[in-house]
Parts: structure tokens; C-alpha cells; sequence
């Protein structure tokens, strides 16, 4: 089901069936839209009715993956599956004229891509009818996924994690340690504007990203070690901190901070509210950012200045 509240008071406003499984598991990873439109982003096993009919069902014993929006009352408008391998979608966002979902795929390939080696991450752009517009494949010799995707302009941006040496749109990206994060912009055809790599010696991840209206972009992820960045030098206080690092439109490093505490740090949400991020970190102990303020855990909600 899906509920719509009011923002004032929390009162639902609208109530709709959002889909039925006919057999197997169904998981809802994302939700995105407005007052006028919605999106689910998730994976299936079996089959997935949406409210238009049953979808494709899923390969025997593998998940697929599904994009299903809605209109305002909550009537379906498309849906998508992708199905022609083992398919955790878990991220999703409108952008002009239609939606990007993005997450990993293994045992199998998507549409025309080769096979997957290992866990490979998939970012899928579709129009406003449900028909695909580009594929994007993220595929070194070691486990990658995409992790967040978000509207840039006319275009999108992707972010995630690989685990070697990667070549994104032509563009070669290094690999410094265990996993790395990776940024790339796109145009609204799909062409790469650019990409970057992030990451220190040991294990650093991408987890979340936010375009600004300036042209900047910003990724949040975190890292462990040591980790360089526009001219500044970072180091995890305990096994693994989180960082928000900012591009500006031509993915030139602009700044970085860093929140960390004495052990295993993990981001949860991250979003803006005007000129102020806004983070919630799962620390043990007390937290400490780059800037020298403290505050502590084991939640701690972050507010700090772009």
C-alpha cells in the first residue's frame, strides 16, 4: 500500500493499492515523486502484478527488478522490469521526462551489456512512457554496485562503489585500495560529462548524492584510512568515517569534510534544506567532524553549511 500524508499535520490523505505479488518476495526499496506523480523502485521473485496486469516474471530462483509509477490518485501510469539476470534495484529518481532506477545486477546480463563479473551495478534511464533511454554498466574485476542517482539539470547524476580498476564512458578510472567511490554526471542523452574516482587505501564507499542548482554536485559515502581531496588530508578516527565531498560542474574538487568516532561509522540519510546539509550518522561514541565540533551517537543528525 501506499500512503500519502499531509506535511502539517501527518493526517493521511490518500490511500492506494500500489501492487500485489501473485507469488514470491516482493521488496520496495525506493519511493520518489511529487503531489502529481510517484515511482517504486524495488526487486521481485515470482510474479508482480502493479495494478495494469502481471509483469514478466522473474527468472527461476533469481530476483528481477521493477520501476513502477503512478499517478497522483495512485493509477498506474508504466511499469518496467529488468529481468535477464539476478537484479536488485534500489535507488530511484525522477529526472526531465522520466526516471532513473540504479542498483546490481549478477549471474546473468542487462539487455545487450556482458555478463556480469560477480556483482556489477546498473543505473537505467527510462522515459516518461516506461521505454528505455540509456544503460549504464559498472563492471571492474571485483564487486561494484550504484548506490544513489539524482536529476542534474536536464540530466542525472550516478554514484556508487567499484572494486578495481573501472572504465566508465571511456573515462579510466584508478583504484587506490580495497573498494572506491565513484561519481559520474550525465547529459539527458545519456552521454558521460565526467566522472571521478574517490578513495583512500582501504575500503571507501558512495552512498548518497545531491545536485545543487549551481552545477555542483555533492557524494557522501564513507572511507577508511586516509583520504586526499581538494587539497585537504583526512583520517578516520576509528575503522571507517563519513565523508560528503563536493564537485563543482565540471567535477573539479571544490571541498570535503569528515565525521567520524571511534569505531565502525555508517551514513544513513542525507538531504538538503536550503544552504545546509542535513546527515544522520550511526557512530560508537562520540562524533567528531573535520571542523572540530563534537556531538554524540549512537544517532547523531548532522547540520552543517554547503
Amino acid at each position: 500500500m501506499i500512503f500519502d500524508f499531509n506535511v502539517e499535520s501527518g493526517d493521511p490523505i490518500a490511500v492506494s493499492s500500489a501492487y500485489t505479488s501473485a507469488s514470491g518476495n516482493v521488496q520496495v526499496k525506493a519511493i520518489t515523486g511529487d503531489e502529481s506523480e510517484h515511482a517504486l523502485v524495488g526487486h521481485f521473485v515470482g510474479e508482480l502484478n502493479v495494478g495494469a496486469g502481471p509483469l514478466p516474471p522473474s527468472p527461476a530462483g533469481v530476483d528481477s527488478g521493477f520501476v513502477a509509477v503512478f499517478d497522483a490518485d495512485g493509477a498506474p501510469r508504466w511499469a518496467a522490469v529488468l529481468n535477464g539476470a539476478n537484479v536488485e534495484l534500489a535507488r530511484g529518481a525522477f529526472v526531465a521526462g522520466g526516471v532513473v532506477a540504479g542498483g546490481w545486477f549478477s549471474r546473468g546480463r542487462i539487455y545487450d551489456s556482458e555478463p556480469a563479473r560477480g556483482r556489477d551495478g546498473v543505473a537505467v534511464v527510462f522515459d516518461g512512457d516506461g521505454t528505455v533511454v540509456s544503460t549504464l554498466v559498472i563492471s571492474s574485476e571485483a564487486d561494484d554496485a550504484v548506490s544513489a542517482v539524482a536529476a542534474h539539470g536536464d540530466g542525472h547524476v550516478v554514484v556508487g562503489t567499484y572494486g578495481g580498476p573501472l572504465e566508465l564512458g571511456g573515462v579510466a578510472l584508478s583504484h587506490a585500495g580495497q573498494s572506491d567511490a565513484f561519481i559520474s554526471v550525465f547529459a539527458a542523452d545519456g552521454a558521460l560529462s565526467w566522472a571521478r574516482g574517490l578513495g583512500s587505501s582501504r575500503d571507501d564507499h558512495g552512498r548518497r548524492v545531491s545536485s545543487l542548482d549551481d552545477g555542483s554536485v555533492l557524494m557522501a559515502g564513507t572511507f577508511s584510512g586516509t583520504l586526499n581531496f581538494a587539497g585537504e588530508t583526512l583520517v578516520t578516527r576509528g575503522g571507517s568515517d563519513v565523508f560528503v565531498a563536493a564537485y563543482d560542474g565540471d567535477g573539479n574538487e571544490l571541498w570535503v569534510r569528515s565525521f567520524g568516532g571511534d569505531g565502525d561509522d555508517r551514513l544513513g540519510s542525507f538531504d538538503r534544506d536550503g544552504e545546509t546539509l542535513v546527515l544522520s550518522v550511526f557512530v560508537d561514541g562520540e562524533v567528531l567532524a573535520s571542523d572540530g565540533t563534537t556531538a554524540s551517537g549512537p544517532l547523531t543528525i548532522v547540520r552543517t553549511a554547503i
